[in-house]
């Protein structure tokens, strides 16, 4: 069997396109013949490696680098060959450089997006912490605290800034907005911790009574005695009185 035939079938062996009766015959080749088995070997690993490359786009500059280096392959007078570096073989490495290049590419891209992301993440942020606190206007703090409401997971300044205007803002939307924005990410400890806190303090009576609410609806056992001293309290309006009262049923 001529040297190309023989590699022709190899590699119909390793896509498992060679019909059973020669696929016998040559794997019966593979195992009394150390050169072929080898061969056999390296054309798995390499046919292997390139299958394992997920199928990407190029960007058109390496489409045009591969179109070229195989015209060129193909163009080299078919001469003397040696034996266990066919022109298939240096094709496939082509092929894996070209597939290398297209991961490389879209990591970088990828990187770049991602900085972008980043970048555009804490725009987004710096206007949102100077929107709470522009004291000047009530609805631009109110944006501010929407905008709070649309993060993935606030840090540590955002819950500081948004605790202080739910417990302090002279508007009492802007409060409630800010407690909303809070109540998005209760699960988190820092902002579980600050929301407890912020029972005993909060002064405004509307924004007392969604606190309450939330915290009940937290499961947070730990305010029934805040809850219980409201609910006794004759100086605490009464919706906050029968808001405390319904709290404490629900978590007893």
């Amino acid at each position: 069997m001529k040297r190309e035939e023989l590699e022709s079938k190899l590699i119909d062996l390793v896509d498992g396109k060679l019909p059973a009766e020669e696929a016998a015959q040559l794997l019966k080749q593979i195992e009394t013949d150390a050169s072929v088995r080898e061969h056999y070997k390296q054309l798995k690993e390499v046919m292997g490696a390139m299958d394992r490359v997920a199928e990407q786009t190029p960007p058109a500059s390496l489409r045009q680098a591969f179109d070229q280096a195989l015209q060129e392959e193909m163009q080299q007078p078919r001469g003397k060959q040696v034996w266990m570096q066919p022109w298939t073989l240096r094709l496939a490495a082509a092929l894996a450089l070209v597939a290398l290049s297209v991961v490389i590419w879209q990591w970088d891209a990828q990187r770049r997006e991602l900085a972008a992301m980043r970048k555009q993440m804490e725009e987004t942020r710096q206007l949102m912490l100077a929107q709470l606190a522009n004291a000047q206007s009530a609805s631009t703090r109110l944006k501010g605290a929407t905008v709070a409401y649309e993060l993935e997971k606030p840090d540590d300044e955002i819950v500081r800034v948004l605790v202080n205007v739910m417990s302090t803002d002279d508007n009492t939307n802007v409060r409630l907005a800010a407690l909303e924005a809070l109540s998005r990410f209760y699960r988190e400890p820092a902002v579980r911790s600050r929301l407890i806190q912020s029972l005993d303090s909060q002064t405004d009576p509307v924004v007392k009574i969604e606190l309450i609410r939330l915290l009940v609806q937290m499961r947070e056992k730990s305010v029934m005695p805040s809850l219980q001293k409201m609910a006794e309290d004759e100086s605490v309006m009464k919706a906050v009185k029968d808001e405390a009262h319904r709290g404490l049923l629900k978590l007893s």
